[in-house]
């Protein structure tokens, strides 16, 4: 479910709550608008917002993870709401880095209860995001 709330699924393949389009994934539906479009405020928050925020949540789940101490400032996270090209390109770069750090942590990890449910949350909470940051992308592709 990792996979395909990041990168989607192929088309005809069985899909869980995506459509069956690799486009339909986090990285899919931000590789399609630029900075420009992730930049336009709908009801308060931007694409770039959204993604900042999930890159930012995968990283305290990652170090969740690996047992490192950290301070959580969750207002930090929503700071970034206009980006220019460099700084889009970063968060989706950062956003994709995070994914695959998660992806490696499960695949070399045993894990306790309290490491499910991080993963678990890491999950539900990027796939809030993915639908929110679709929702968004209705409102700045007119």
């Amino acid at each position: 479910m990792l996979k395909e709330t990041f990168e989607g699924i192929e088309e005809g393949s069985p899909s869980r709550f995506v459509e069956s389009r690799m486009e339909t994934g986090i990285f899919g539906t931000l590789g399609s608008i630029n900075a420009s479009q992730a930049s336009v405020d709908i009801n308060g928050t931007t694409i770039a917002a959204h993604a900042h925020h999930t890159m930012y949540h995968m990283d305290i789940c990652c170090n969740n993870l690996e047992g490192k101490d950290q301070d959580v400032n969750w207002h930090v996270s929503w700071e970034i709401s206009k980006v220019n090209e460099e700084e889009w390109f970063e968060i989706k770069r950062g956003l994709e880095t995070q994914y695959r750090r998660l992806l490696a942590l499960i695949d070399d990890s045993e894990f306790e209860t309290f490491d499910k449910h991080v993963i678990q949350g890491s999950l539900s909470h990027s796939a809030y995001h993915l639908g929110a940051m679709r929702q968004i992308v209705k409102g700045v592709s007119r």
